[in-house]
Order: C-alpha cells, then sequence, then structure tokens
C-alpha cells in the first residue's frame, strides 16, 4: 500500500502525517435516514463543498445490519436518530463497536436528542434546521479527525524501526531503563527516554507522573490518585503533575468540541 508523506508538517519530529489523498482515496460519506427527501437534501448540501466524495444511502435500516460490516473504513457515517423500528443511537453503538474509526454525525430535528448522542463515540450532532450552516462544520470536522488518527510515532529499535498510529497508544511507562509503549496490539520497548517520547507527541498525551504518559482518547474517568483507562487499567498521578493534568486534559476536551 502507497502512504503520500507530508513532509511539512515538521511540529512533531517524529510523527508522520498520512495524507487523506493517498492513502484512501475519495472519502466515503454514508447517509443514514428513513425518509427520502431528506437524504437528497442532505446530499444536496454535501454536493456544495470543496470535496469529492463517495455518497451511499440507506432507507431502509436492515440494509444497513446487512451491510455495515462492509463499510469501508474512516467512513463518514450521517445518521438520522429517530429511524422507523430502530434508534439511530444504537445503530451508532453497534456501529462503536464494528469499528472505532467510524466518524458518525448525528442529525435530528429535535434538540431534546441532543444529550443522548453521549451515549456514544461520534462527531458531532446536527439540528437539521441548521443543518446548511452546520453539516459542512461537521463533515470537515470528521475529515479532520480521519487525518489525525492517520498520524504516527516512529521508534528507531536496534535493527529495525517501528511504526505505530498515535490513536492506538494507550500509555507509555518507563521501567528502569526502558520505555514501554502500550498499544491496542502490542507492547513496544524502547529506550527512548519517557520526557524525549512526550516531546514528539501531540495535545493527546500527558505525563502523569514522573514515569508515565497517558493518551486521553482512552481515559474513562480521572480520580485525585490515578486515571482510569477505558480498559480498567490504573495510572498513577503524582502530586506534582495534578494540576498540569487537569489543565491539560480540559484543553483536550476543548479541542475536541
Amino acid at each position: 500500500m502507497s502512504f503520500s508523506v507530508d513532509s511539512t508538517s515538521s511540529k512533531y519530529d517524529n510523527i508522520i502525517l498520512i495524507c487523506l489523498k493517498g492513502r484512501f482515496g475519495m472519502q466515503n460519506i454514508i447517509i443514514i435516514d428513513d425518509m427520502k427527501e431528506h437524504i437528497q437534501y442532505i446530499q444536496d448540501i454535501i454536493n456544495t463543498m470543496n470535496h469529492q466524495f463517495q455518497i451511499q444511502t440507506f432507507l431502509d435500516i436492515h440494509d444497513v445490519l446487512l451491510h455495515m460490516d462492509q463499510f469501508p473504513d474512516h467512513s463518514i457515517i450521517i445518521i438520522d436518530i429517530l429511524l422507523k423500528n430502530h434508534s439511530g443511537i444504537e445503530l451508532a453503538k453497534e456501529l462503536n463497536q464494528l469499528h472505532k474509526n467510524f466518524q458518525i454525525i448525528f442529525i435530528s430535528s429535535y434538540l431534546e436528542k441532543a444529550t443522548e448522542v453521549y451515549e456514544t463515540n461520534h462527531c458531532y450532532f446536527v439540528y437539521k434546521p441548521e443543518s446548511k450552516k452546520r453539516l459542512p462544520m461537521a463533515i470537515e470536522k470528521a475529515i479532520h479527525q480521519i487525518i489525525e488518527s492517520q498520524k504516527v510515532l516512529t521508534i528507531s529499535l536496534k535493527d529495525k524501526t517501528k511504526i505505530i498510529l498515535l490513536n492506538d497508544i494507550m500509555y507509555i511507562e518507563r521501567i528502569q531503563r526502558y520505555s514501554y509503549i502500550y498499544t491496542v496490539h502490542e507492547t513496544i520497548k524502547t529506550a527512548q527516554k519517557i520526557k524525549d517520547l512526550l516531546e514528539q507527541l501531540p495535545l493527546q498525551f500527558i505525563r502523569t507522573h514522573n514515569s508515565y504518559i497517558i493518551n486521553a482518547y482512552y481515559v474513562s474517568e480521572i480520580k485525585r490518585t490515578h486515571v482510569i483507562l477505558n480498559n480498567q487499567q490504573p495510572i498513577p498521578i503524582s502530586r506534582a503533575h495534578q494540576l498540569k493534568l487537569k489543565k491539560q486534559f480540559h484543553e483536550f476536551l476543548v479541542e475536541q468540541l
């Protein structure tokens, strides 16, 4: 598979940005709505954007359930919250389990439904009367998050260079002379110091302790003395890092809005 590397992104020396265009080709958008006129309205808005998209539409929820395991990786999925005989929220939960890289945009005429979307991993909530303004913003954010999900960290090992997707890194731990990078797939051992690794990482990576760095995307709960990750792994918080952790985590959350 060929990669297009943006060599101008030098903010983080060891991070390579794999550009959306060379890696994925045309961006895929899937629209799920049980009213044909609503689908057409959404398509008309998308067609005003300065991007080329491959658009798939679904009127029948049963067709979605039948084909969703074939949806392309990194698809942007626009879902009406209220569907016939099915909840768009529940559908999003199923899609979350199927693939973490789907970018889900909820759309609804009912603002009271906005709070329910937080039960899912989603990108944006669009209030239908504001679709002309908000939907392009939501799609741009989804594209940005897809690009962000493809940033990698390169680690020089004894006989090879290891490339790690940043979004796969859950946390990093320093034990004696080595740093251990714990990803969703494997653990990588490197002699690089934790301080040097942190200097190469973006805002989502936060130091909680002299020996630990966490990826904020995997944080489930922050307690006084430790952080709980989504896999229930506890990570200690030292007194020296308490205030900075709270500040940086707040900045991370604001950036996600």
